[in-house]
């Protein structure tokens, strides 16, 4: 095998390896609570109500360069007065942030991927919707492990 290519194959394969372990050593910080602490951070956000029927996990591969937590069977209902129907019913959900972010722990969401979902946005006579999920008068307190700076929202087999 020639030096080089050796060379780069030994530097992929301890960039993977490194990124993997960054990815094992986070999941194994919050543990079990990474689900609990995205579902309340959300809550917290927004002006609707956030359920994630699913597992929570992190992603290195699906999203890169981006590193990503993966939310399963996400449902998200309206905004009031609309609050008992359902907005978003997602497979999954992707929040992307990156490499570093995840790293450092201080975890900034930039983008957002939602796949194999049913959207259903609603208007009535009076001008009230059911997606209105942010005040912008609203300032709510800064976490340390979330920020929330979406910059674009994906939709992938999305009805």
């Amino acid at each position: 095998m020639h030096p080089r290519v050796k060379n780069i194959f030994i530097a992929v394969a301890v960039i993977s390896l490194l990124m993997l372990s960054a990815a094992i050593a986070v999941s194994q910080l919050y543990g079990g609570k990474l689900k609990e602490i995205l579902l309340n951070r959300l809550n917290n956000e927004l002006l609707t109500k956030v359920e994630i029927k699913g597992d929570v996990q992190i992603s290195l591969w699906k999203n890169f360069p981006d590193a990503s937590l993966l939310a399963e069977n996400v449902i998200i209902r309206g905004s009031a007065p609309f609050t008992e129907k359902k907005v978003l019913v997602a497979q999954k959900v992707y929040f992307l942030m990156s490499f570093y972010d995840l790293i450092k722990q201080q975890w900034n969401i930039q983008s957002v991927i939602i796949e194999n979902g049913k959207l259903n946005l609603y208007k009535d006579r009076q001008g009230k919707i059911n997606f209105k999920f942010i005040d912008n008068k609203n300032e709510t307190a800064t976490d340390e492990a979330f920020n929330f700076n979406i910059n674009s929202a994906k939709l992938k087999n999305v009805n």
